[in-house]
């Protein structure tokens, strides 16, 4: 699966490439970082065709949201003690600590 995402991204940069090999967007101030050029790209080739650049940005976002899910979901079966668990539980129990003495300050400082 990776190796088909790591060949579309190589030709979706050759075309890109071959696209824009006489100007340069970036340098032409109509993108400011170099990582918007590819919605860049997909606007200006599709602005004749109404809801196709929305349908693009839908993809993406499935595409990235799927990603994630596949993630959370392989990190269910992970223990949870790992090494993350381990450094959590005295944060977390410095915060429940914190907490209980300001509740306990709040209580008492009227009081004095």
């Amino acid at each position: 699966m990776s190796i088909i995402l790591i060949v579309t991204a190589f030709f979706t940069g050759l075309v890109l490439l071959t696209v824009y090999k006489d100007c340069d967007p970036l340098a032409a101030g109509l993108i400011q970082k170099k990582d918007q050029i590819l919605p860049f790209y997909v606007v200006e080739r599709l602005r004749d065709f109404p809801g196709f650049a929305g349908l693009f940005v839908a993809c993406l976002f499935s595409g990235a949201l799927r990603q994630v899910e596949l993630f959370t979901e392989s990190q269910t079966s992970v223990p949870p003690m790992t090494v993350m668990g381990i450094v959590m539980i005295p944060i977390i129990l410095l915060i429940t600590i914190t907490t209980i003495l300001r509740v306990i300050m709040l209580i008492t400082t009227p009081m004095m």
